[in-house]
């Protein structure tokens, strides 16, 4: 008769033990390592060490993200992987629209190579689009930008070159995501027909259908202006317009249920007309002689006096805005206007662009000599209000006079806030619900460490892929060995 042994079989007990125990372990690393990948799909591991959290979204971001209802995708033309080999700052773009996702489903972002899938493009035929453009698209519409849109990019007037000063990112994307997702499309109206500049108008119609705005021209010799027009536009023009035209602009306006705008640009090259001047000053505005120049050379750009700094003075149509890093209106060849009243008849005239003291009408005679005139404060852009109140309900005409069509042509060339005024008030005069998203440029110069994706993917990697598995591994079987010899 066979007599077991104790401790054969005390060794045999702790040795299945420590069997099952390591492949316990095992096995518990290998779901982890399943679930924490799939949650880095889900949820990018990022590590963001800067002072100021300028890799992460603001808390205004959020806000603005979680309200879009629309299912919009945002797609990049390039591969994931050619953005982060750019560097800073185009390495910059995909972990931001990640996090938009991140904070609305909704939101989505995909990655195409026009190289390998050049079908792509045909579906955007009336868009050009390279492999830096970029798409934000909801089932309502779609709007196609830049990179380069993306980022704040300013002028050195000391070396006359442009420079990266920082990112616009969430400011730019999230004002785009929300135009797409809006329901209504206010109309804009160009008249044409007077030799008006409309030629010059090419950024204003860009900006304003970036804006989620419907852009037509009309003729008043033979187009009847339609009812839900929101905003008519005339742009310098060359030749005055008939009695019978104005009157079609003043029952545009009496028509105050839409709260009806007429923007009228001058210039340099506007000289006066007896029945659009005449029709101007009832309501308040008058384009005066000559352009405004400033004598401040910190004021003016590249040697060019006419191309100026002006203040922004807040009003009831944006009074959100403020000069920030440094971004200020700027005007060029601006005709100098003037106010004719502050309240008349129910109409009331405000500034809302004005040079500083320094600055002075610059006056030329038909010879071409140039001289100075006036000097000192000069409205640039001003709003003509003649609210109406019916019940609980107020109702605005308005007339916006602009001293120079380039107004609207500035931003193409230099940084500043022409475009974000003008399209905040045209949001706040059509009702909408379109939010001006007021989110400051974060600056590119940073001295704090900062991982790109492919290190923590590589860190992610040997920690938890390689190292912690083998140390499991290396534990388990020395734990393993100790107890067959129990």
């Amino acid at each position: 008769m066979s007599v077991k042994d104790p401790n054969k079989t005390r060794r045999l007990r702790y040795g299945g033990i420590a069997t099952a125990i390591t492949v316990g372990v095992i096995a518990v690393i290998v779901v982890l390592n399943v679930l924490v990948t799939a949650l880095n799909t889900r949820f990018p591991l990022s590590v963001d060490l800067t002072s100021d959290k300028r890799f992460t979204l603001s808390e205004q971001s959020k806000e603005y993200l979680q309200k879009v209802e629309s299912d919009i995708t945002i797609y990049l033309m390039m591969p994931k992987e050619e953005f982060e080999s750019i560097g800073d700052p185009g390495s910059r773009v995909p972990p931001a629209l990640e996090q938009f996702s991140q904070v609305n489903p909704k939101i989505k972002v995909e990655y195409i190579d026009l190289e390998k899938n050049p079908s792509f493009a045909s579906k955007y035929t009336g868009d050009e689009l390279t492999s830096t453009s970029i798409i934000i698209e909801s089932d309502k519409r779609h709007y196609v930008i830049s990179t380069s849109d993306l980022f704040d990019i300013q002028y050195d007037t000391t070396t006359y070159q442009q420079y990266v000063a920082g990112d616009v990112i969430e400011k730019t994307m999230i004002t785009k995501i929300m135009s797409a997702d809006v329901d209504e499309i206010p109309k804009v109206g160009i008249i044409t027909g007077h030799n008006e500049s409309t030629q010059k108008l090419e950024n204003f119609k860009q900006v304003m259908t970036d804006s989620a705005y419907e852009v037509s021209e009309v003729n008043l010799m033979t187009d009847e202006i339609p009812d839900d027009m929101a905003f008519l536009v005339i742009a310098e023009p060359g030749n005055d317009y008939t009695t019978g035209e104005l009157k079609k602009i003043d029952e545009y306006l009496d028509n105050d249920v839409n709260n009806p705008t007429l923007l009228v640009t001058f210039g340099s090259s506007y000289s006066g007309m007896t029945n659009l001047d005449e029709f101007l000053a009832e309501w308040g505005i008058k384009a005066m002689d000559g352009v405004i120049a400033e004598t401040d050379s910190s004021r003016y750009y590249s040697g060019y006096p006419t191309l100026a700094i002006a203040d922004y003075l807040t009003n009831e149509l944006a009074p959100s805005i403020n000069p920030y890093n440094g971004v200020y209106p700027i005007i060029m060849d601006s005709k100098p206007i003037e106010t004719l009243f502050e309240t008349q008849n129910g109409i009331e005239v405000h500034p809302v662009i004005q040079t500083a003291e320094t600055a002075v009408q610059l006056l030329t005679d038909e010879e071409g000599n140039t001289t100075e005139g006036e000097k000192g404060v000069f409205n640039a852009l001003t709003v003509s209000s003649k609210p109406r109140t019916e019940g609980s309900d107020t109702y605005t005409s308005r007339v916006i006079a602009v001293g120079s069509t380039d107004y609207f042509n500035v931003s193409t060339a230099f940084n500043c806030l022409n475009d974000e005024i003008f399209t905040t008030m045209a949001n706040k005069i059509t009702g909408r619900d379109l939010e001006e998203v007021n989110i400051s440029s974060r600056k590119l110069q940073d001295t704090s460490l900062q991982m790109t994706e492919s290190q923590v993917t590589v860190i992610g990697l040997v920690i938890f892929i390689i190292a912690l598995p083998v140390v499991v591994l290396v534990a388990g079987l020395v734990i393993w060995i100790r107890r067959r010899h129990l």
